[in-house]
């Protein structure tokens, strides 16, 4: 038995994964999110809207959905509250990146990038000869 690291598609795929494991692990000990969600408010466009409020679609679409469960309406408006709700968790999260050197950033970025290609290449590209 013949072992080719050329041609052994399952060692490029784990090498890859790897690799790219690492370097997402290495890019998320740089990253800090945080949220004043339940603290504060969100600013919506000139409006401010306290969290709590942002409830209330969602709410007043669940009893009417539970009133009134053949009609079209209720759905909607539980469906808009359901995506208010998650539009304000996303706009409210602060996302912040910690400093760090320009050599760390390159490793990170290769180990990712290295991987990603990896994976691509053992999963998606074929043998030479082979169809």
């Amino acid at each position: 038995m013949k072992f080719d690291i050329k041609e052994d598609k399952l060692t490029e795929f784990l090498l890859g994964l790897g690799l790219f494991i690492a370097g997402i692990i290495m890019l998320t000990k740089n990253i800090y999110v945080s949220t004043p969600m339940f603290n504060h408010g969100i600013r919506i466009g000139g409006i401010y809207v306290r969290t709590g409020i942002c409830v209330m679609p969602f709410l007043v679409g669940a009893i009417c959905l539970f009133s009134w469960p053949q009609k079209l309406w209720p759905k909607i408006v539980t469906g808009a509250g359901f995506l208010f709700i998650l539009g304000v968790a996303v706009f409210s999260v602060n996302i912040r990146v910690r400093a760090v050197p320009l050599a760390r950033w390159l490793l990170i970025l290769l180990l990712i990038s290295g991987g990603t290609v990896l994976i691509f290449r053992a999963v998606y590209l074929r043998r030479k000869g082979k169809k």
